[in-house]
């Protein structure tokens, strides 16, 4: 049932942002740069980045732990890259914020409300593939 198309398969995993040389490496360091040196708590950054993120998620951490309603255009296979029926290529990085915070409470004892935190990486939609 996937509609991916060979060419934005070619594409998936390329993580331009982590390729020292590239233009999103270097706007990836200064986000972090920025975020690190201005949000402190003594010496302590303040800030998590995660920017491994998957680029396949399931329709759970897409849309329903979003609470994206199910009758919602952006849920159409017009509109997001299907692996099948139950994963497909993220349409945004907040497909991960419900297992990351999770993640973080529990290693770090955070509070939700006090967790901040960047994710960085490719985002997938029928009419544009991010470069």
């Amino acid at each position: 049932m996937t509609n991916i198309t060979p060419k934005v398969l070619t594409k998936l995993g390329a993580n331009l942002h982590r390729k020292e040389h590239h233009p999103l490496y270097h706007i990836h360091q200064r986000i972090k740069n920025y975020f690190y040196g201005n949000f402190l708590k003594g010496a302590s950054p303040q800030y998590v980045v995660f920017d491994e993120l998957k680029p396949v998620v399931t329709v759970h951490q897409n849309f329903d732990s979003l609470l994206v309603p199910l009758d919602h255009v952006s849920r159409s296979p017009k509109d997001t890259y299907y692996v099948n029926s139950t994963h497909l290529l993220r349409a945004h990085t907040s497909a991960h914020q419900v297992r990351k915070l999770v993640v973080l409470r529990a290693a770090l004892n955070f509070r939700p409300r006090s967790c901040n935190r960047n994710g960085i990486g490719s985002k997938c939609h029928l009419d544009v593939v991010s470069r």
